[in-house]
């Protein structure tokens, strides 16, 4: 983590950041000089996936690895309180759609796998969406939309990033 990531860090509150397209291999959990923790799975060869958390030191023990793609971790607050956090980093469309269903699919056996109190699904999904007729990212609705619209409304999430009302202009995307 570089002095600049050190100090922006310190401009914001925050317990738990995911991290979407981590490069290294394998997986890692280890203290920064900051005091906080960083954990990472990445492809054993190395690549363009890989998913995890930067978090505070005190809920380093919740981790829980899933695969390069997906990460989760369930934060015990209290015996009723326990949010599950998953990051993900879905395939890009260069990848087949069967690469896609299986992040799906796992992500659907995590959720079938733990009780949580509540669910948070982040990350980088590769997908456009469109709201109604004001567009979220670049361009209109793709493939990948259509499939994480559908996996939102039929597991009853809400995608949040089409509730911040911007200009079109102000709308970008990588």
């Amino acid at each position: 983590m570089t002095l600049l990531e050190k100090n922006e860090l310190d401009n914001i509150k925050w317990d738990i950041i995911g991290l979407g397209e981590v490069r290294p291999k394998g997986e890692a959990l280890y203290d920064l000089q900051s005091r906080n923790t960083i954990c990472y799975r990445g492809k054993e060869r190395g690549g363009a996936s890989g998913v995890g958390f930067i978090l505070r030191k005190y809920l380093t023990a919740n981790v829980l690895s899933s695969s390069d793609r997906v990460e989760q971790m369930i934060v015990k607050l209290s015996n009723q309180q326990k949010p599950r956090i998953i990051q993900i980093y879905m395939p890009t469309t260069s990848h087949i759609d069967d690469a896609i269903d299986e992040v799906y699919e796992e992500i659907d056996g995590l959720l079938n796998q733990d009780k949580a109190s509540h669910t948070i699904i982040m990350g980088d999904f590769n997908a456009k969406v469109r709201a109604g007729e004001q567009v979220f990212g670049i361009g209109v609705r793709n493939d990948r939309g259509d499939k994480l619209v559908d996996f939102a409304v039929n597991k009853g999430f809400r995608i949040m990033n089409t509730f911040f009302k911007k200009k079109p202009s102000m709308n970008w995307s990588k």
